[in-house]
């Protein structure tokens, strides 16, 4: 599958989904969840927007999305972002531990066990 064929067919999967918003300001842009796919003339571009910056997913990761399907696909991309959080709250809270700075250090360690219990609630829902 290529790459143009896999983003036609996210694009007509995730207008067929429910709980799809359309950008109010452009007609051809779709938002499901963490799934943000703009369409112009020339392109179609698939980002993930489960941080604050909007990342393009590769050509690689676009084919996985239209091979996987949508919904899944989002549950593998929230998993990853928490992930790669707790590694980054896990290693702050280390380094505070390490300066004396407690009460950073417990502000790091909160933010870590929030993100094992969403882990914990994500495997819960996706199973």
């Amino acid at each position: 599958m290529t790459e143009k064929e896999a983003l036609n067919k996210i694009w007509v999967e995730i207008k067929n989904l429910t709980h799809v918003r359309l950008c109010a300001l452009d007609e051809e842009t779709l938002i499901y969840k963490q799934i943000n796919i703009s369409k112009n003339d020339k392109e179609m571009i698939v980002y993930d927007n489960t941080t604050d910056m909007y990342k393009p997913l590769t050509s690689e990761q676009i084919i996985e999305l239209a091979s996987v399907g949508a919904k899944a696909y989002c549950i593998t991309i929230k998993k990853r972002s928490l992930l790669r959080k707790l590694q980054n709250e896990r290693k702050r809270y280390h380094v505070e531990s390490i300066k004396r700075n407690l009460d950073k250090a417990e502000r790091h360690f909160k933010r870590a066990l929030k993100c094992v219990e969403q882990l914990r609630n994500l495997k819960l829902n996706s199973q």
